[in-house]
């Protein structure tokens, strides 16, 4: 009796997620029957100096693009680390993980008072601001929001990401951590054109390459994966 209830109720939640234009993988989450969590790739841990002064971890986050993408494309390195860095601390706060980020804005400030800070490494950037970890994100130039050949009638979002994360107490410009990322988004389908525009389109894009980045350094639960896509 209780699993026929059960699937009767299941059936009733893909009714209304259907109706609602949900994705219908969501019904087992909205029924409160999965909370799986994924484990992130590179944890970022306090390291034994801020333990013992009852100190949080500290992380800065810095984002590029490749030399030659779109000039259509420049800005998008400080869009994906606003969301980047909003994101991470978000979950970190949410994971109650002892770990503080920099703000964007301060790490952008920092830049336009030291003109120089391109020719520094990642490492060195983050002993300038006593940082414990540097997560070092790189757009390539290929990053598109427009599936080829379709005359900018059809919108799938292409990027291909480098990231790299170092350690600072490992005192070696090897990073700890690196990985490529291939995205697209959305994925599996792509959108009209005149369906929506391309500055929102590119800002939701730009959300979903944040957070899988964030994902690769905090825990998070399986819905937010579905709830991304």
């Amino acid at each position: 009796m209780e699993a026929k209830w059960k699937r009767r109720c299941l059936s009733i939640v893909l009714i209304i997620v259907a109706g609602m234009g949900c994705n219908p993988v969501l019904a087992p989450f909205l029924l409160g029957k999965d909370d799986t969590q994924t484990p992130s790739e590179f944890a970022l841990k306090v390291p034994a100096k801020r333990t013992k002064d009852h100190e949080d971890a500290k992380v800065v986050v810095l984002v590029s693009t490749q030399p030659g993408i779109s000039s259509e494309f420049i800005g998008i390195d400080r869009s994906l680390s606003i969301d980047v860095v909003r994101i991470l601390d978000e979950n970190l706060k949410r994971n109650k993980e002892k770990v503080s980020v920099v703000s964007a804005q301060q790490v952008e400030k920092w830049k336009s008072d030291n003109t120089g800070w391109s020719l520094l490494s990642p490492v060195e950037i983050g002993q300038k601001f006593n940082a414990d970890y540097v997560i070092n994100i790189e757009i390539q130039k290929d990053f598109r929001i427009y599936e080829p050949r379709t005359g900018r009638q059809l919108m799938k979002g292409q990027a291909n990401i480098s990231i790299n994360a170092y350690e600072m107490a490992k005192a070696t410009e090897e990073p700890a951590y690196k990985t490529e990322m291939n995205l697209d988004y959305p994925h599996g389908r792509l959108v009209e054109a005149s369906d929506i525009t391309p500055s929102k389109f590119q800002i939701e894009f730009i959300r979903k390459m944040a957070n899988e980045i964030v994902w690769k350094f905090t825990a998070h639960q399986q819905i937010d994966r579905y709830s991304a896509d």
